[in-house]
């Protein structure tokens, strides 16, 4: 390869390694937008510190919210959906009523 060609070769590899970086950094902006879609302003705050890594309970102690609330706020900043079809809340169990007995709940 001639030396024109390969310093071609060179620029054209890190101008792909810097616009990898600013498609990756607006990605994380396009997350953090649309998070913000599924939270309440009143915990605006609490969603940025989840979308920075903050457990749940660092964001309840942070902001005085129940852990409850901190557990919402940060599943919804992931994304994730409380009800998948097949997790989330059954009713009947959590309320001690399903039908096994009472030592193989």
């Amino acid at each position: 390869m001639r030396l024109a060609e390969h310093l071609a070769h060179g620029d054209l590899e890190r101008e792909v390694r810097e616009l990898r970086r600013e498609v990756d950094a607006l990605c994380a902006q396009v997350r953090e937008l649309r998070a913000q879609r599924n939270v309440s302003p009143q915990y605006a705050e609490a969603q940025a510190l989840a979308l920075r890594g903050l457990s749940a309970r660092e964001v309840a102690d942070r902001m005085g919210i129940s852990l409850a609330e901190a557990e919402l706020v940060h599943a919804l900043s992931r994304g994730e959906s409380l009800f998948e079809e097949g997790k989330g809340a059954d009713p009947q169990r959590e309320a001690g009523m399903d039908e096994g007995p009472p030592g193989r709940r």
